[in-house]
């Protein structure tokens, strides 16, 4: 909504009646105001928001690349202020190829940790999927098959719905799938080494009842 406001009103020199027209259009203006997003005068809650609505082009263009890794339009931090606002985000197209872009939530913090950049919002629900939480991102996925006692590697970016974590993976963790109620405790996956980009696994030559495993991955 692209309201009138007459920033000249009351002139030092005119009598209130000749500023009344102005003056009317600024309080018709600062009444609708009032009311976008917001519960209006005349009511117990007044002030109180009803919904928030963040663009992500003000004052310039927010936007965060999950492909490229690059960012462009991001505040720098203000000592003891944390400001929330919308970005663009481009992820990897589900399913591929090309990409994807949609608006998510971020922070940067002023406190502490100056300038510490988080991403606050953002999923994909699927079978292999991700969500962010408070600046963690937790991925998860399925190997299936009864191969792979050399090493073998889950790259990220490559499963469906899953991307490269921006900065590094803490952990990797799996739980087996079997096809016995009373699998042998020779079925085993290991994981040999993690990155941002992907980890390593291998499975016990001896494991007979193993099926696949399902694997979580948290990391920023």
């Amino acid at each position: 909504m692209n309201l009138t406001f007459n920033n000249t009103v009351p002139a030092a020199n005119n009598d209130p009646s000749a500023d009344q027209s102005p003056m009317l259009i600024n309080n018709v203006s600062t009444n609708s105001w009032v009311n976008i997003d917001h519960h209006g005068f005349g009511d117990n809650i007044g002030g109180y928001h009803r919904n928030i609505r963040q663009d992500t082009a003000t004052p310039v263009q927010k936007t965060v690349n999950r492909v490229t890794g690059t960012s462009t339009g991001i505040p720098g931090s203000i000592p003891g202020i944390n400001q929330f606002f919308a970005a663009n985000v481009v992820v990897p197209a589900n399913p591929g190829p090309g990409t994807s872009t949609d608006t998510q939530l971020f922070s940067v913090t002023g406190g502490q940790a100056p300038g510490q950049f988080s991403q606050l919002t953002g999923n994909l629900s699927s079978v292999e999927g991700y969500v962010w939480c408070s600046g963690v991102l937790i991925q998860w996925g399925t190997i299936s098959g009864s191969a792979y006692t050399t090493p073998a590697a889950v790259i990220f970016a490559s499963r469906a719905g899953c991307i490269k974590f921006p900065s590094s993976c803490f952990v990797v963790t799996v739980t087996l799938i079997g096809n016995n109620v009373s699998p042998a405790s020779d079925n085993t996956v290991w994981i040999l080494g993690k990155s941002a980009t992907q980890f390593t696994w291998r499975k016990s030559s001896t494991a007979t009842a193993y099926t696949g495993f399902n694997w979580i991955a948290i990391g920023n």
